[in-house]
């Protein structure tokens, strides 16, 4: 699978949600599925549009705590937000989550981003 489609949103923002409950109905080319949330919070918000079809890996919403600030992850206006590049694992020792050390709290964009070495 290399793209789906949103049919529908399970929740909306501001629902919490608590990970492997399901967040979205998504279409693929041999299946509908439900996407599950990754982790546990608050819907903050929804990016991808019901309806528009979206790459695997595209962020298509975040989830953190309520209140927090979310605009450092959300996508300039137009712009698509880049799948993430596949790099090898960084050695034990310098081992990091970047994407998460940049984010406040317990904020996480949903997918998870991949650590960049």
């Amino acid at each position: 699978m290399e793209e789906g489609r949103i049919l529908r949103w399970l929740k909306q923002e501001g629902d919490p949600i608590e990970t492997g409950q399901a967040l979205a109905e998504v279409e693929t080319d041999k299946a509908t599925v439900e996407m599950e949330a990754y982790t546990n919070g608050t819907i903050r918000k929804l990016i991808s549009a019901r309806a528009s079809f979206v790459k695997v890996g595209d962020l298509i919403a975040i989830i953190g705590e309520p209140g927090e600030d979310v605009s450092a992850l959300l996508p300039a206006a137009g712009a698509a937000v880049p799948a993430p590049e596949a790099k090898p694992a960084p050695a034990p020792a310098a081992a990091t989550n970047a994407p998460q050390a940049l984010l406040p709290s317990r904020l996480r964009a949903f997918p998870p981003r991949r650590a960049a070495a």
